[in-house]
Formats: C-alpha cells, sequence, structure tokens
C-alpha cells in the first residue's frame, strides 16, 4: 500500500495497491496499480513498460481505419485523423500515449472521459462515434470537425479580435451544448472551456460551433481520480475556485470558463493580468485571487450591455455570475439588439 494523491491547493491522500497483473500485449506478469473492475468494465487496458515502449516506436494501430495522421498531443493522449475503412469517412482518433497505459491513474482517466463521451449526444458537442481497445492501448473515435477553431479564427482576424456579432454567436451555440450536458443527470461539467477547444465549421460570419475535449470533464455524482495538477484546467481561463477545489466546482466554472473565452474573442487579452515570464505557480496565484480585469479597461469599444454580459459571467465569485447557461445565452441574444 503506498499513498497518492494530489490537488491544486494541498495534498489529497489516497491509498492505492500494488499488485500482480498481467500485461495484455504480451501476457508478462508485473507489479502495477490496480485498476478498478468498475471503471475498466470489460476493456483490458494494462501493459507493462516495455510493451508500451514498443508500441510509442511502432505508431497507432486501430483495427478498421487507416491513413492515419497525427494532429495534436496532449497530456494524456494523441490526437490522429484517420478513415475509416468501411464507408471512407474522416474521423479523429484519440489514443492514450503508451506511458500513460502503465499508469493506474492515467488508464481510469482515459476511461472516464469515454464514459462521459458516450453520454453526450449534441449538435454543438463533438459526437463520439465508438471507443476500444487495441493491444492494451485505449482508444476513443470522434466525428472529424473540417474547419478551424476559434483560437485561430480570432488569431487570423484583423487586431487579434473578433468582431462582436460573429463571437457572440459561437458563444451561445457553446453555451447550448452546455445547457445540455448540465441538463444531464448527473450533470456533465466541462472544466476546461476555451477558445482551442470550441471547433468551428462553415464560413464567416456563420459558423457551426463545436465543443471538443472533455478529458477533464465530470459528472458530480460520478467517481473521479485526480491526478497532481489534474482539473486544472488551463490557467487564463479557468475561475478562482477550481484552483482550491477542482473537483467541487458546477457549472458556473463552466459559465466562467465561457465568459473568459469571449472576453478573449473580442478583446484579444486574457480577463487575468499575468506578469511578464511569470511561472505556472504565480499565475496559478493571479487566479486564485481572482484578478478579473473589467472588459471596458481593456480600451475595446463593445455595446455597453455586451460589457455587462461578459463582467458578470467572469465575476470571481460564482455567485455572482449567472446561474445557468440558459440565463447567460438569453442575456446575449439581448445585449446585441
Amino acid at each position: 500500500i503506498r499513498v497518492e494523491g494530489g490537488e491544486a491547493a494541498g495534498m489529497v491522500h489516497r491509498r492505492v495497491a500494488r499488485v500482480r497483473v498481467r500485461c495484455e500485449r504480451c501476457g508478462a506478469e508485473v507489479e502495477a496499480d490496480t485498476v478498478s473492475p468498475r471503471a475498466a468494465g470489460e476493456l483490458q487496458v494494462f501493459v507493462c513498460g516495455t510493451c508500451a515502449e514498443q508500441a510509442r516506436r511502432q505508431g497507432v494501430q486501430v483495427p478498421g481505419y487507416r491513413g492515419f495522421r497525427s494532429l495534436d498531443e496532449g497530456g494524456m493522449g494523441r490526437l490522429w485523423v484517420a478513415e475509416r475503412e468501411s464507408d471512407g469517412e474522416r474521423v479523429v482518433i484519440k489514443t492514450m500515449r503508451p506511458e500513460c497505459a502503465v499508469s493506474r491513474r492515467g488508464v481510469e482517466r482515459f476511461l472516464r472521459e469515454i464514459r462521459l463521451m458516450q453520454r453526450l449526444e449534441h449538435p454543438n458537442i463533438v459526437r463520439f462515434i465508438e471507443a476500444g481497445t487495441c493491444g492494451g492501448m485505449l482508444y476513443i473515435v470522434m466525428e472529424y470537425v473540417e474547419g478551424t477553431d476559434a483560437e485561430r479564427l480570432r488569431a487570423g482576424a484583423a487586431g487579434g479580435r473578433l468582431e462582436p456579432r460573429v463571437a457572440v454567436d459561437i458563444v451561445q451555440q457553446v453555451l447550448s451544448a452546455l445547457e445540455y450536458a448540465h441538463s444531464l443527470r448527473p450533470p456533465v461539467y466541462h472544466r476546461d472551456i476555451k477558445p482551442a477547444n470550441i471547433l468551428l465549421e462553415g464560413r464567416a460570419p456563420r459558423y457551426t460551433a463545436k465543443l471538443a475535449d472533455f478529458g477533464l470533464a465530470r459528472a458530480r455524482e460520478t467517481h473521479s481520480i485526480t491526478l497532481r495538477g489534474e482539473g486544472l484546467g488551463t490557467l487564463p481561463f479557468m475561475p478562482p475556485e477550481q484552483i482550491a477545489a477542482a473537483r467541487s466546482v458546477d457549472e458556473r466554472a463552466d459559465i466562467f470558463g465561457i465568459g473568459a473565452t469571449l472576453y478573449y474573442l473580442v478583446t484579444g487579452e486574457f480577463v487575468y493580468n499575468f506578469p511578464h515570464g511569470a511561472s505556472q505557480g504565480r499565475a496559478a496565484q493571479v487566479v486564485a485571487e481572482g484578478g478579473v480585469v473589467p472588459v471596458q479597461r481593456r480600451g475595446v469599444r463593445l455595446p455597453a450591455r455586451l460589457e455587462e454580459v461578459i463582467n458578470r459571467a467572469t465575476a470571481p465569485q460564482a455567485q455572482a455570475r449567472y446561474a445557468t447557461a440558459r440565463e447567460m445565452r438569453r442575456a446575449l441574444a439581448e445585449a446585441l439588439q
């Protein structure tokens, strides 16, 4: 038995058993952290360190798909664009990074993402297609969104800012997705809303927005695994309460995230002023202290009612924000009338 754990502020102790388990690739028995049967279900997911390194060298292999092209890589997984052999449809496949397959907590976090995505079906959320394992490695297959994302759209706009009506239209679509996710039982909270996680189809001025990357999402009533630093999300779009208690945030954390995203899209600046060259720890301190800069101080001319909506959505105190995504969506509809 050993002690593991970690929250953004302070340590949380967890007792983790080490047992002998069999590698799903080579059959060797090694000592490893246990993966709870409830979390793993029917998926066999453990691989030993040797096989994980071999998988990393060989690259991705998922039956039924071909033509893999690397798209992006994150802390827990890697994204690939591929083609389904049965009908030629382009898809995105997220595979667990091989080094994470030897970690109990890494496996359970990936499994949690699978369970949550299986529950989500909304036109403004990236569509889940299937999930499984190949040689002990977990994967998720999702729809491929042809286009760009809100961050790249902003970066390419004049002055690094979107026209308010374009930004509001995108954000209203994401709020529709959040209204749906928050209405599920148990509700699902994204916890990492940011421009790069909003994929866009179509052309200006009308885009179809799809919320992506539920890797940090959680359902309020489900068991959750928190890694050191996991659940922190992305600091410039994070509410203060997520620093102190990432696992206990509610829909108002997502309200802050989408509010901070709208703020950034129309001003080109973050909702917080981070000191130049600040360390991760110092930046987290700025967030924890709730140092939100009112949007009108950014020198960008916006309709007064839109400024009011943004400032309320990004209020440092959760109780001062909109209570629901629907409430914020309706306020935005009125702000540009």
